[in-house]
């Protein structure tokens, strides 16, 4: 990691590592599993769905909203006209729980909206270590486990990591 400056790929590396201690089953980084791409997947040890946005700065934070994925996850979407196409939301297709990984108090909690959990991290230089505390639970969307199809697509992505940051590069990925 760069002195002083962190970066998505250090904030996945201690959510991974946070989500380990945390029994979960698998993490895969990048993946579009729903119907947007995900920061960050994983199963946990009763096989639901967790999603992990990261975000690093306050602009970025707000920009979020505007992505067509919080009409799913807020339980508020109907159907909605954008750029002369109707789409239906709440199909379902959702993350069991869904949480916001970002630096230590970058935004009021009372910012994030209801349904998202907070992880906070941070990286020690000295000990050199990335840090993620748990600062607010999501709440639970749904209770149904993943679906065959969910563990297809995250074992092709995982596939797909590899060939290209471990066989073609290599070199260990994230």
């Amino acid at each position: 990691m760069a002195q002083g400056k962190i970066t998505e790929a250090d904030v996945i590396r201690g959510t991974y590592n946070y989500l380990s201690g945390k029994k979960h089953k698998v993490a895969c980084p990048n993946v579009y599993l729903f119907n947007w791409e995900s920061d960050l997947i994983s199963l946990s040890s009763v096989e639901m769905i967790y999603e992990f946005e990261v975000k690093l700065t306050v602009a970025d934070f707000q920009k979020d909203f505007e992505k067509e994925k919080h009409l799913h996850l807020s339980g508020t979407g109907t159907t909605v006209v954008m750029d002369g196409t109707e789409r239906h939301y709440l199909d379902g297709n959702v993350p069991s729980k869904f949480y916001y990984v970002m630096p230590y108090e970058m935004v009021n909690p009372e910012e994030v909206p209801e349904y998202a959990g907070i992880l906070y991290y941070d990286y020690h230089d000295k000990s050199d270590k990335h840090i993620v505390d748990l600062h607010r639970e999501a709440q639970e969307l749904h209770r149904r486990p993943a679906t065959p199809d969910q563990y297809k697509r995250i074992a092709r992505s995982l596939s797909r990591k590899y060939k290209k940051n471990v066989i073609r590069n290599k070199a260990p990925w994230v």
